[in-house]
């Protein structure tokens, strides 16, 4: 089983969309049960951002990706801050334990997600929630090919979009383009915050 020992938590506000990955994350843990490991609900939010990526050109984490063993990838924003200990919405309605489980803490009202994204969290969660860890993992494997040539560590939007057979070119200024995007974002919601 995939663990995730030592994970550095940064201190500035993330750059992934929490609503949705929350919302996301909810259905998911729904699905999988109250007791869904970590490592799991994280490689299906990888996977709903590709598919979506594959046929709309955007994910539903808005964030940058991790590596694991070259078995699966996890959205990492999201990972450091499944771990933080301070009120958002996440947190909210997910609490994670130092065994890597989530559970949900409160009922989540759905209104992030759009019809089309809810149907693709639905379609991975139909997928992949009941396989065993190991069927999880070749299942996996099969749909992100990626993953295993990237083994370990981080990687971003341009490569997910050329993975799924976007021109190289186009795909690094959509990366551009995206990352300028979501640093404007984090920024607005930090001052929005301070407020």
């Amino acid at each position: 089983m995939l663990t995730l020992d030592k994970i550095e938590v940064p201190t500035e506000k993330p750059l992934f969309n929490e609503p949705k990955a929350t919302e996301a994350a909810v259905l998911f843990i729904g699905t999988v049960g109250e007791r869904a490991n970590l490592v799991r609900i994280l490689a299906m939010m990888y996977l709903v951002d590709r598919r979506l990526i594959a046929e709309f050109g955007y994910g539903l984490t808005d964030d940058s990706y991790l590596a694991l063993e070259g078995l699966v990838a996890v959205p990492s924003d999201l990972l450091q801050h499944a771990f933080r200990p301070f009120s958002s919405l996440w947190h909210r309605h997910i609490e994670t334990s130092r065994h890597q489980r989530f559970r949900m803490t409160h009922e989540f009202e759905r209104d992030a997600l759009s019809y089309k994204e809810r149907e693709v969290v639905n379609a991975v969660s139909g997928a992949y929630a009941t396989l065993s860890n190991k069927r999880f993992i070749e299942a996996f494997g099969r749909e992100a090919p990626e993953v295993q040539e990237i083994g370990s560590g981080p990687f971003t939007l341009e490569r997910v979009l050329i993975a799924v057979g976007e021109d190289p070119a186009v795909a690094a200024e959509t990366y551009v383009e995206w990352e300028s995007l979501r640093h404007i974002r984090a920024g607005r919601t930090k001052n929005e915050h301070a407020a």
